[in-house]
């Protein structure tokens, strides 16, 4: 699994590990591919990463015995990830370098991502924003969305289906809703006054 930290050799290491992932998966050469199968390659390397911090931070709260935020929510507008994944493990600049010199715009590569909206208005943003939040104050929590969106006959409609995203460190939990929204300011309030 290739370790998205930055160092010296970061960009070689890079290019050497996205090239083999190439071949593992598709049996051909990063310049042999097309896009779709570029960006399948390189979010499946951030994924794995991700997957592995995730594990850490969840083993971390459990140690701990800490306390967890989960939001849950009916539609999560989160957009698109690699770029922000990639940009929060402060390597954006280097993983899109490294890709130019192997002659892939990382630029076309992106936008071959899908919006992972699940859902279509306020609320969707709002808990998207809720879970950046939570992210950036590198509060340990996850939200959960109890319902999918499926378009039928041109009209959406939910169907059953669970989705989680978790984010930031993990923890024993602290269950908010929508209707308790509020209650993150408190909770933002009590844990700076721990500090």
């Amino acid at each position: 699994m290739f370790e998205f930290k930055k160092s010296p050799d970061f960009r070689e290491n890079f290019k050497r590990v996205f090239s083999e992932r190439c071949v593992e998966k598709y049996s051909r050469d990063p310049k042999d591919l097309d896009y779709h199968e570029l960006y399948d390659v390189l979010g499946t390397m951030v994924r794995d990463y991700a997957n592995v911090l995730g594990k850490k931070c969840k083993e971390e709260v459990k140690e701990n015995n800490n306390k967890q935020l989960i939001y849950f929510s009916m539609e999560f507008l989160i957009g698109r990830l690699l770029s922000t994944n990639l940009f929060n493990l402060n390597v954006l600049e280097d993983v899109s370098a490294a890709l130019k010199e192997m002659g892939i715009d990382y630029d076309v590569l992106k936008e071959k991502e899908p919006d992972a909206g699940l859902g279509n208005g306020g609320l969707g943003r709002l808990a998207a924003c809720f879970l950046d939040s939570i992210a950036s104050l590198s509060l340990p929590g996850h939200g959960n969305c109890i319902r999918r969106f499926a378009m039928e006959n041109r009209w959406s409609s939910r169907t059953p289906g669970f989705r989680k995203a978790s984010l930031g460190k993990s923890a024993n939990q602290t269950i908010l809703s929508l209707s308790a929204f509020t209650e993150i300011q408190r909770l933002t309030a009590t844990q700076s006054r721990e500090k």
